[in-house]
Protein backbone atom coordinates (compact mmCIF):
# COMPACT_ATOMS: atom_id res chain seq x y z
CA UNK A 1 0.00 0.00 0.00
CA UNK A 2 1.30 3.16 -0.54
CA UNK A 3 1.92 5.68 2.24
CA UNK A 4 3.61 9.07 2.82
CA UNK A 5 7.05 9.67 3.89
CA UNK A 6 10.34 11.71 4.26
CA UNK A 7 13.49 11.99 2.00
CA UNK A 8 16.48 13.63 2.78
CA UNK A 9 19.35 13.35 0.27
CA UNK A 10 23.07 14.42 -0.43
CA UNK A 11 24.76 14.60 -3.59
CA UNK A 12 28.37 15.36 -4.04
CA UNK A 13 30.14 15.58 -7.24
CA UNK A 14 33.97 17.07 -8.43
CA UNK A 15 35.65 16.86 -11.76
CA UNK A 16 39.37 16.98 -11.70
CA UNK A 17 41.52 17.37 -14.82
CA UNK A 18 44.88 15.62 -13.97
CA UNK A 19 46.54 16.97 -17.65
CA UNK A 20 44.69 17.75 -20.74
CA UNK A 21 43.75 15.21 -22.20
CA UNK A 22 42.27 13.33 -19.14
CA UNK A 23 38.98 14.33 -17.07
CA UNK A 24 38.00 12.39 -13.68
CA UNK A 25 34.58 12.87 -12.28
CA UNK A 26 33.82 11.64 -8.82
CA UNK A 27 30.08 11.37 -7.71
CA UNK A 28 28.90 10.44 -4.30
CA UNK A 29 25.04 10.56 -3.46
CA UNK A 30 22.95 8.89 -0.65
CA UNK A 31 19.57 8.82 0.00
CA UNK A 32 17.28 7.96 3.06
CA UNK A 33 13.74 7.32 2.44
CA UNK A 34 11.12 7.27 6.22
CA UNK A 35 8.02 6.79 6.66
CA UNK A 36 8.37 9.57 9.50
CA UNK A 37 6.78 12.84 8.55
CA UNK A 38 9.13 14.55 10.92
CA UNK A 39 12.77 15.20 10.30
CA UNK A 40 13.88 14.84 13.82
CA UNK A 41 16.50 12.33 13.85
CA UNK A 42 15.05 10.24 16.25
CA UNK A 43 11.65 9.65 14.69
CA UNK A 44 13.32 9.52 10.84
CA UNK A 45 15.89 6.70 11.59
CA UNK A 46 13.13 4.89 13.35
CA UNK A 47 10.96 4.46 10.72
CA UNK A 48 13.65 4.52 7.74
CA UNK A 49 12.76 2.28 5.03
CA UNK A 50 15.82 2.55 2.93
CA UNK A 51 18.89 4.12 2.77
CA UNK A 52 21.18 4.39 -0.26
CA UNK A 53 24.53 4.72 -1.49
CA UNK A 54 25.73 5.10 -4.80
CA UNK A 55 29.72 5.89 -5.62
CA UNK A 56 30.55 6.63 -9.03
CA UNK A 57 33.98 7.26 -11.03
CA UNK A 58 34.18 8.40 -14.32
CA UNK A 59 37.81 9.04 -16.10
CA UNK A 60 37.61 10.31 -19.91
CA UNK A 61 40.63 9.84 -21.96
CA UNK A 62 40.95 11.89 -25.02
CA UNK A 63 43.80 10.19 -27.62
CA UNK A 64 43.03 12.34 -30.67
CA UNK A 65 40.76 14.56 -31.55
CA UNK A 66 38.95 11.93 -33.22
CA UNK A 67 39.50 8.96 -30.11
CA UNK A 68 37.94 8.69 -26.58
CA UNK A 69 37.49 6.28 -24.43
CA UNK A 70 35.70 6.35 -21.05
CA UNK A 71 35.77 4.08 -18.21
CA UNK A 72 33.29 4.06 -15.66
CA UNK A 73 33.17 2.33 -11.73
CA UNK A 74 29.64 2.44 -9.84
CA UNK A 75 29.32 0.86 -6.92
CA UNK A 76 25.37 0.76 -4.89
CA UNK A 77 24.56 -0.33 -1.85
CA UNK A 78 20.94 -0.83 -3.41
CA UNK A 79 21.74 -4.49 -4.65
CA UNK A 80 25.79 -4.31 -3.19
CA UNK A 81 26.90 -4.44 -7.02
CA UNK A 82 29.78 -3.06 -8.52
CA UNK A 83 29.19 -2.42 -12.06
CA UNK A 84 32.03 -1.52 -15.00
CA UNK A 85 31.77 -0.16 -17.79
CA UNK A 86 33.79 0.83 -20.94
CA UNK A 87 33.34 3.02 -24.31
CA UNK A 88 35.25 3.56 -27.18
CA UNK A 89 34.76 6.24 -29.61
CA UNK A 90 35.54 7.13 -33.15
CA UNK A 91 34.37 10.81 -34.42
CA UNK A 92 36.11 10.66 -37.77
CA UNK A 93 33.95 13.92 -38.83
CA UNK A 94 30.54 15.91 -38.42
CA UNK A 95 27.89 13.55 -38.10
CA UNK A 96 29.50 10.46 -37.98
CA UNK A 97 30.98 8.27 -34.98
CA UNK A 98 31.12 4.85 -33.84
CA UNK A 99 30.66 3.27 -30.76
CA UNK A 100 31.88 0.18 -29.38
CA UNK A 101 31.27 -0.52 -25.47
CA UNK A 102 31.16 -3.07 -23.01
CA UNK A 103 29.15 -3.57 -19.38
CA UNK A 104 29.87 -5.74 -16.78
CA UNK A 105 27.73 -5.89 -13.37
CA UNK A 106 29.52 -8.05 -10.50
CA UNK A 107 26.80 -10.08 -8.91
CA UNK A 108 25.41 -8.29 -5.30
CA UNK A 109 26.75 -10.09 -1.72
CA UNK A 110 22.67 -11.00 -1.66
CA UNK A 111 22.90 -13.16 -5.31
CA UNK A 112 22.33 -16.43 -4.97
CA UNK A 113 24.07 -17.45 -8.13
CA UNK A 114 27.52 -16.24 -9.95
CA UNK A 115 26.01 -15.46 -13.17
CA UNK A 116 27.05 -11.79 -14.21
CA UNK A 117 25.86 -9.38 -16.35
CA UNK A 118 27.35 -8.14 -19.47
CA UNK A 119 26.71 -6.60 -22.72
CA UNK A 120 28.94 -5.70 -25.68
CA UNK A 121 27.77 -3.43 -27.88
CA UNK A 122 28.36 -1.88 -31.50
CA UNK A 123 26.44 1.80 -32.59
CA UNK A 124 27.33 3.85 -35.53
CA UNK A 125 25.72 7.31 -36.89
CA UNK A 126 26.05 8.23 -39.92
CA UNK A 127 24.80 12.33 -41.43
CA UNK A 128 23.87 11.58 -44.81
CA UNK A 129 23.67 15.55 -47.05
CA UNK A 130 22.50 16.09 -50.01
Amino acid sequence: NPYLGSIVSANVTATIKPVDRVNVGVSYYREIFSKAHSLAPEKFKAQGVYDATVARTSTQFFFTQYVSARVVAQWTTIDYKLSLSGLLAYRPGPGTIFYIGYQDAAPGRRAVDTSRDRALFVKMSYLCSS
